[in-house]
């Protein structure tokens, strides 16, 4: 490189890899390298990556390549760069005035310097040589400073930044194998996912559908966040099991049961999607105390329904922080829009359940209610697959002559359904009753989220349905 030609690129430090030993850190370095390479393979530029001790350069610089590279994971921190070769203090501060003086001018600033090899000056003597040139149009703030000048020294490659973001650190994803992560539609199961990820563990995505299209469009969507900004180098899967069947067949049960054997189906669902596909573990998004499916007496009932290991994150983090959490990588705003389907709100749910008392319920099911379920998952490749789009949205404002009125009853509603209903079903008969539809159906319920829902998948089926809009 020509002497006083500065060089734009990215550095890139690592967090807990360096602490590896070397043969381990060799194996999560080119993983590292390698989820770089799926990160950046559709910015069309020209990209070198140097892999050095405890850092990485990639070449060149620029604000997309940078913001990629804020989610990868194993990396801690991100700063884009000027680089120079010089090999005295004067020509280390010259260059750094060019830089700094027009960033710090009528702004407080700090020099930060750090050394790697030996010299012939200290770290202190380019922070005092550096900060009294600039000075003269700024002020020095070592507190709380508006800009941080930073240089950093590796022998006579002198590098320049102000500003830096950081990364997610953790561990590079696929250094610890396969996960099958339960995904809903709301907060917390993404983020639980998102957390898995930054463990190592390469995700696929369940979700267990109580209901139709609008039921899946949540989950469909937080999936493809995850996939397209945080799962470079690996292409998950999203799999999807219908399980309105398993609803419908609670309907001889004790309600009081619904949540916690409904757990237990999601569990075995996952365990036997967990053997299909070599996963050592299931990641949920409980958080202790947070429902009454999550006190602990009934995570260790619900826990005994799977053989593979399951990790909860999100166990100790109370809703306040898993929001906050989900604000920063981005599925927040998609969750928060999810609706709340009541498909099995109860009023008084079992809070401290044994597994004696729940098994007795199971005893009440049919036998291998699983298998036609897991037989026919839906599979959908997250990184392939398009941004998914919402349903069209089928309200109409009252119920034509013709129509057939459905009231779509709920769990422990205690108002009785309103006049002028044809039909009162429960929302897992919508399915098991649809050839008596013939002609338009009209679908209503308490909160119009299930009758919208069932509306939508009975357009899947053919059928001309619409809801009652509110």
């Amino acid at each position: 490189m020509p002497e006083n030609t500065g060089l734009h690129r990215i550095l890139c430090r690592f967090g807990e890899l360096t602490l590896k030993s070397r043969p381990v850190r060799r194996e999560f370095s080119r993983r590292l390298m390698a989820n770089i390479r799926d990160a950046l393979r559709d910015i069309p530029k020209t990209k070198r990556i140097d892999l050095h001790q405890a850092y990485l350069s990639v070449e060149p610089g620029g604000g997309e390549i940078r913001e990629r590279l804020a989610r990868v994971f194993g990396l801690v921190s991100i700063a884009e760069t000027v680089t120079y070769r010089h090999s005295n203090l004067p020509d280390i501060v010259r260059t750094g005035q060019d830089l700094f003086s027009e960033l710090v001018a009528g702004r407080t600033f700090a020099v930060r310097c750090r050394r790697i090899g030996t010299h012939l000056f200290s770290s202190r003597d380019v922070e005092r040589s550096l900060g009294a040139v600039l000075i003269r149009n700024a002020t020095v703030d070592l507190t709380s400073p508006e800009i941080t000048c930073r240089v950093e020294i590796r022998g006579d490659e002198i590098n320049y930044w102000t500003d830096k973001l950081p990364g997610p650190g953790g561990l590079p994803l696929g250094t610890q194998g396969r996960a099958v992560c339960l995904i809903s539609g709301g907060i917390d199961s993404p983020v639980a996912a998102w957390y898995a990820m930054k463990r190592g563990l390469r995700p696929d995505f369940l979700f267990c559908n109580l209901g139709g299209p609008y039921q899946r469009y949540g989950p469909l969507k937080t999936s493809k966040h995850l996939a397209d900004n945080w799962c470079y180098g690996h292409h998950p899967a999203f799999y999807e099991a219908d399980f309105t069947e398993i609803l419908a067949a609670f309907n001889a049960l004790d309600r009081r049961y619904w949540n916690i054997l409904l757990k237990r189906f999601f569990y075995r669902a996952a365990d036997m999607l967990a053997r299909r596909t070599g996963a050592e573990a299931i990641v949920t998004g409980e958080s202790l105390g947070q429902v009454s499916s999550q006190t602990l007496s009934n995570l260790k009932v619900i826990s005994r329904a799977a053989e593979t290991l399951v990790i909860r994150p999100l166990i100790a983090l109370d809703k306040t922080q898993i929001t906050s959490l989900a604000r920063n990588i981005g599925t927040y705003e998609i969750s928060a829009h999810v609706p709340e389907f009541c498909n099995v709100a109860v009023r008084k749910p079992r809070t401290r359940c044994t597994f004696e008392s729940v098994e007795i319920q199971e005893r009440r099911l049919p036998e291998k209610l699983l298998d036609p379920v897991m037989e026919n998952l839906r599979r959908v490749d997250m990184r392939s697959m398009a941004h998914p789009t919402e349903p069209a949205d089928t309200a109409i404002r009252s119920v034509p002559a013709n129509a057939t009125a459905v009231w779509i009853a709920t769990p422990d509603d205690p108002q009785p359904p309103p006049g002028g209903a044809d039909m009162v079903l429960d929302v897992s008969e919508i399915r098991t009753r649809l050839k008596q539809f013939h002609g338009p159906v009209v679908l209503d319920c308490r909160n119009g989220h299930l009758s919208r829902d069932a509306a939508a998948y009975l357009r899947e089926e053919g059928v001309e349905a619409y809801h009652l809009g509110k």
